[in-house]
């Protein structure tokens, strides 16, 4: 079910003909709707990479980090699936927005028939705000980058430890500012 509506206090309108208060309510129900509907998953392939961008979407990237991965589709495409695991929080701040969402980032094989192996999945805290300012009754709003917070949760190929996600930081967070937002 939807948030329930935050509750109203009493307000003294006295000479004023229109008051406006702004929640967090409409903010919420949106990620509620787009979670519910499965909205907030999408699926990221080397193509759209930034150029430049390290190709951790390429079993060779893991070759020394996780071998079998390497040893079992040599030199071969990956997609990265980004999905949202629960709705995201989202809140009203003094000219901001702040936005929460925990994801898991699956890492797949792309194999020669097009169907995709199981690699490793990266549980990810994404947090992020959003800027709002009102310039001449317009709002506007500007996202600043995110920040992420990576844990392993499964790997086909072997224990994903600290030191491999570290080195997986700032790619996912090149996604996720460059690409996703």
């Amino acid at each position: 079910p939807a948030p329930p509506l935050p509750p109203l206090g009493p307000r003294d309108l006295g000479a004023h003909m229109v008051t406006t208060q702004v929640t967090s309510y409409p903010f919420q129900s949106a990620a509620w709707a787009l979670y519910s509907q499965g909205a907030l998953k999408g699926e990221i392939t080397a193509k759209d990479l930034p150029q430049g961008t390290p190709d951790f979407l390429n079993t060779s990237f893991y070759r020394l980090l996780i071998p079998g991965l390497n040893k079992a589709y040599p030199d071969t495409a990956m997609a990265l699936t980004i999905n949202a695991t629960a709705v995201p929080g989202v809140t009203l701040e003094a000219g901001k927005v702040p936005i929460s969402a925990d994801t898991d980032l699956i890492f797949s094989v792309i194999k020669p028939d097009k169907t995709l192996a199981p690699g490793f999945t990266l549980g990810c805290n994404i947090s992020a705000s959003i800027g709002a300012e009102v310039h001449s009754g317009n709002i506007t709003g500007k996202i600043g980058d995110a920040t992420l917070k990576l844990d392993a949760v499964s790997s086909a190929y072997g224990r994903l430890g600290p030191y491999i996600i570290s080195l997986l930081q700032d790619p996912m967070e090149l996604v996720v500012n460059h690409v996703i937002l």
